[in-house]
């Protein structure tokens, strides 16, 4: 491959290469000084102290062995095995260009941390920090972030006690540093060592934008107690989804308006997902940003027949786990966040046929899956 056809490869590929150092300029492209400044800089990030001594001229000038690079009688070029990563690559590249980002079908397993960015993940961890095989303590908030007035709300377990073992928890909601609640605590009485954390509702006087505050669990068992906090927040609401109105088919898309009341003119994103509202199967993420005026205004989120078609659902369908932001900008750059109250909106269904049977392009992610396929034939 030419210097000049491989140098613009390498353009596409960089992020491929993650065992990538550094690549030197040969000494005679150089000053005297820079050259000793650079080899000196590598030598004192790489060496231990008693190496750090050496002189500059044992560090070699020019280029570093990059993998998945090969040199051969016409040049570099990029190895078998590098070649397959890419073609492997733009066929995944391909799959997914052909729905737009703001219309994805969703793949279940997925849903949780793929579609649904800020749900609560539970946290994990042995009992005994020096033995990995004593009993597990996790804790699980109901959400990560609550609007201000909301009663926050948590499941602490004991993973690996046999069911006859006693076991007990107890709770406290700590916002800037001061206890705010105690749980009200619910044994769960499917799971043996699982419990309810129910908090008070917490107002914060002054909440301009966000809030820090942590749930903090003392477990019980075997005449022992272990501790274990969860971050959470409090943030003011600045926007709330109003409602959702009548879908209809435009074209390729079926249009879905949502009703935002806004307290903040500015951008916002929304973002939702459709479910099959007999299966109850997630289908299609959903994506719209916008201006919008304070007062009531509307976004409206498009599904494609594409992803829909994709997904395997005339309808009808739900629109579930919304999300409303308010994007950064002046003067404070923050993201602030809007309620959705957690609902699922119905939403009516059309049959295929009525859509524009109109396949999605999308030109530029087209050119770099070509492009890559072509690197690695």
């Amino acid at each position: 491959m030419k210097r000049s056809d491989f140098s613009r490869a390498m353009l596409f590929v960089l992020p491929v290469l993650a065992g990538i150092t550094w690549y030197g300029l040969q000494p005679s492209e150089q000053t005297a000084e820079h050259a000793n400044a650079s080899a000196t800089k590598q030598i004192s990030n790489a060496a231990t102290s008693s190496e750090k001594t050496k002189p500059a001229e044992a560090m070699p000038a020019g280029p570093r062995t990059i993998p998945g690079v090969e040199r051969g009688e016409n040049g570099h070029d990029f190895n078998d095995a590098l070649k397959a990563q890419l073609r492997t690559i733009a066929k995944a590249y391909q799959e997914q260009v052909q729905y737009p980002d703001f219309s994805v079908p969703i793949e279940a397993e997925a849903l949780p941390y793929k579609f649904m960015p800020h749900a609560p993940v539970a946290v994990g961890m042995p009992a005994s920090l020096s033995d990995p095989t004593s009993p597990e303590l996790t804790l699980l908030a109901e959400k990560v972030r609550y609007f201000n007035g909301e009663a926050p709300a948590a499941i602490a377990g004991i993973e690996g006690l046999s069911d006859n073992t006693n076991s007990s928890v107890t709770g406290q909601l700590v916002v800037d540093g001061t206890i705010r609640s105690y749980a009200q605590v619910v044994p769960s009485a499917q799971h043996p060592h699982q419990f309810t954390l129910n908090f008070d509702s917490i107002q914060i006087d002054d909440l301009a934008w966000k809030s820090e505050a942590v749930i903090r669990v003392e477990y019980s068992f075997e005449g022992k107690q272990y501790a274990r906090s969860l971050p959470i927040s409090f943030v003011a609401e600045v926007a709330s989804v109003a409602a959702v109105g009548t879908a209809q088919v435009n074209e390729a898309y079926l249009s879905i308006p949502v009703t935002v009341q806004s307290q903040k003119p500015g951008y916002h994103r929304l973002r939702a997902n459709l479910y099959d509202r007999n299966s109850n199967s997630p289908l299609v993420h959903l994506k719209a940003e916008g201006e919008l005026k304070t007062g009531q205004d509307t976004i409206i989120l498009k599904a494609h027949i594409a992803a829909l078609q994709a997904a395997g659902s005339e309808g009808p369908y739900e629109l579930r786990d919304l999300n409303l932001q308010r994007m950064p900008s002046a003067p404070d750059y923050i993201t602030e966040y809007g309620s959705a109250n957690d609902m699922a909106y119905p939403v009516d269904g059309y049959p295929f046929s009525v859509y524009t049977q109109e396949p999605y392009v999308h030109e530029k992610a087209q050119r770099i899956a070509k492009e890559l396929l072509q690197l690695g034939s």
